[in-house]
């Protein structure tokens, strides 16, 4: 079992490489001009799946093939609710919502 703190530790590097992705992303689309929006010049979306898989080998996915992890990381942006609630979700409190599901 992958302890909280490794977890943690592993989660946030995701989260932030992802940030950091999006801001060069944005200055070299503001300097160049170009019209989409927050497009980085190159791809770490290897890596970070990566990140991810070896994360899903503690916490695998469900029978419908739902990840906590990858939902928690794109669809909550992080922890924010998709709802108009202010309440986010730690990084620590999805890792007890992971345990508990085991």
């Amino acid at each position: 079992m992958i302890n909280k703190s490794l977890f943690c530790s592993v989660l946030e590097s995701i989260i932030l490489q992802i940030l950091k992705d999006r801001e060069i992303g944005s200055y070299f689309l503001i300097n160049s001009g170009a019209t989409l929006q927050g497009t980085c010049t190159y791809d770490n979306t290897g890596v970070i799946k990566s990140c991810v898989k070896l994360l899903q080998e503690y916490f695998p996915k469900d029978e419908e093939g739902f990840c906590l992890i990858e939902h928690y990381l794109y669809e909550c942006e992080f922890g924010k609710s998709l709802k108009e609630s202010k309440e986010i979700e730690t990084i620590e409190d999805l890792y007890k919502r992971l345990i508990k599901n085991l």
